[in-house]
């Protein structure tokens, strides 16, 4: 049975390789707390990756990605997601992990997919637009130390526009504050363009910062490719940060 249709976005915790705007120097945006977890996060990012052996932490402007001139305007540069927020969410996805794939559409450096990977899906796969973080994601997928369920991985480079799903299986798409409002939009209904076959079914998993001029509900209730799906809230922890949120919805196939 498909989850109940939820109309709100839900908190959810922790950022990690990003400073939110209020700790920039002279701001008075952010208490004692909020740092500590802040720095409790960077913390943990640079023990993931010295645990597992690989290169998933930082920040990196939209100028150094390498990408073209024409789609500069349209993605944010790189920070990794938060391992609380991805493996939280996995935890709570209402699927059998076995009957689909999980696609990170705007993938950095592959710590979202090494995450998955710690989950039976029958593939996982990275859509990245960037040469360097291409380059960089698969020497993670290689080197990564920690256990993994999932065999078979990849990283496509591809600008998210040209990614074709497949017709036949089922699929989780997974955002993380990648894009424009435009281009989010623009990519969804590219994904819901492609063709999928009866009784299978596609999913985005869409994590925002609040301070964006629109939720995730919002910009998606502008199109008729998705539906919101309700996500059970995430339990508070010391990585938790108040400006993410994250959504679930369907993704309809066109007729």
């Amino acid at each position: 049975m498909a989850p109940a249709i939820l109309e709100r976005t839900v908190p959810v915790a922790a950022i990690e390789g990003e400073m939110n705007a209020a700790l920039a120097p002279g701001s008075n945006g952010a208490g004692p707390l909020l740092q500590a977890r802040i720095r409790l996060g960077h913390i943990r990012c640079r023990w993931f990756d010295w645990l597992h052996r690989v290169d998933t932490c930082g920040q990196i402007s939209v100028s150094q990605l390498g990408i073209s001139d024409h789609r500069a305007f349209d993605v944010y540069g790189f920070s990794s997601s938060s391992i609380s927020i991805v493996r939280g969410l996995l935890a709570r996805l209402p699927i059998r992990n076995d009957e689909w794939e999980f696609v990170d559409v705007g993938s950095g450096k592959g710590r979202t997919l090494l995450l998955a990977r710690e989950y039976p899906f029958k593939r996982v796969v990275g859509v990245e637009h960037s040469p360097d973080l291409v380059e960089i994601s698969r020497s993670n997928l290689q080197k990564y130390a920690g256990r993994i369920k999932c065999r078979e991985a990849t990283v496509m480079a591809c600008d998210a526009l040209e990614y074709v799903p497949p017709e036949d299986e089922n699929v989780i798409f997974y955002m993380f504050n990648p894009f424009s409002e435009l281009l989010v939009i623009r990519c969804i209904e590219s994904l819901a363009a492609v063709p999928l076959v009866p009784g299978k079914r596609r999913v985005l998993c869409f994590v925002q910062q609040r301070t964006h001029l629109a939720t995730p509900v919002d910009l998606c209730r502008s199109s008729k490719a998705v539906r919101p799906l309700a996500l059970r809230p995430m339990r508070f922890d010391w990585f938790s940060h108040p400006q993410l949120e994250a959504s679930l919805f369907d993704v309809r196939a066109s007729l």
